[in-house]
């Protein structure tokens, strides 16, 4: 339903640091991915696959997947699978975005699901095209062929094709990540979006005009107090099932201290 009432508000980017990186000198394509490694909604099975195909074993390429989670064993065992072992490295987490985009190209990213990826806006922030497919909030970030490369939906044979556009652009990887970088910085600027803190701070000081509940409103108002507030019956139910369970555990450590008393007594070691 449409919320008329409502505020759109930016995820915060933890980089203090928002100046855009010098390229890196390689003459090896290289691709990273930035995410945990959880496949099911991070998709990088999806990567790995798609950079097995026959023409990719030609090219000059190394990917790293930068993360950690529970699907690591999976994917290492698809990269062995592959037989990618010397193209593909996992670096573990590394909480230092800038450190990781002085040396890497191009982020890659096959996402099932997203809602409006940091890392996406991390890696344009330090002057990188960047790959996704089309889940969440990418597409309000990455222009086709403009700041990156955009998989109409998180399949192989889709993320292949975005592959080779930006592969067959590469020489305007640097040109693209420049760009990025100049829309990522001016929309993270944007007066015109507020701050959660705003937005929270403004709507505390609106008050609700007198008379304002009527209708719908006041019924569903009045059903939601209704079961907030227990009934007689339901508190008369709650004292004593409160009261039982007290009882019970009163009883409960009365028996384990008889118990202890007599094994006590019945100890032939113990003098009396």
């Amino acid at each position: 339903m449409k919320i008329s009432n409502s505020d759109l508000v930016l995820n915060p980017v933890n980089l203090s640091d928002r100046s855009h990186l010098p390229w890196p000198d390689s003459g090896t394509a290289r691709l990273a991915s930035v995410a945990r490694l959880d496949a099911r909604p991070k998709g990088q099975d999806i990567l790995i696959e798609a950079l097995s195909a026959e023409q990719w074993k030609q090219r000059d390429w190394h990917l790293t997947l930068y993360g950690s989670g529970r699907d690591e064993c999976y994917l290492r065992s698809l990269v062995e699978f592959f037989g990618l072992q010397g193209r593909i490295t996992f670096a573990g987490h590394l909480s230092d975005v800038r450190a990781i985009w002085a040396k890497e190209q191009i982020l890659l990213m096959s996402s099932r699901a997203e809602g409006a990826p940091l890392v996406v806006v991390e890696a344009m922030l330090c002057a990188r095209p960047v790959i996704v497919s089309d889940v969440g909030g990418t597409q309000e970030w990455v222009v086709e062929g403009k700041t990156g490369f955009v998989a109409e939906a998180p399949v192989i044979g889709l993320a292949q094709a975005a592959l080779e556009r930006a592969w067959a652009s590469r020489s305007n990887w640097p040109a693209m990540g420049i760009e990025g970088h100049k829309i990522a910085a001016a929309r993270i600027s944007d007066p015109t979006i507020p701050d959660l803190f705003e937005v929270v701070m403004e709507a505390s000081q609106q008050k609700r005009p007198d008379g304002g509940v009527t209708g719908i409103e006041l019924d569903r108002l009045e059903r939601y107090r209704r079961l907030l507030v227990p009934t007689l019956k339901g508190q008369v139910r709650r004292v004593a099932e409160a009261g039982a369970a007290r009882a019970k555990e009163i009883l409960k450590r009365w028996r384990t201290a008889r118990e202890r008393s007599l094994l006590r007594l019945a100890d032939p070691r113990r003098s009396h």
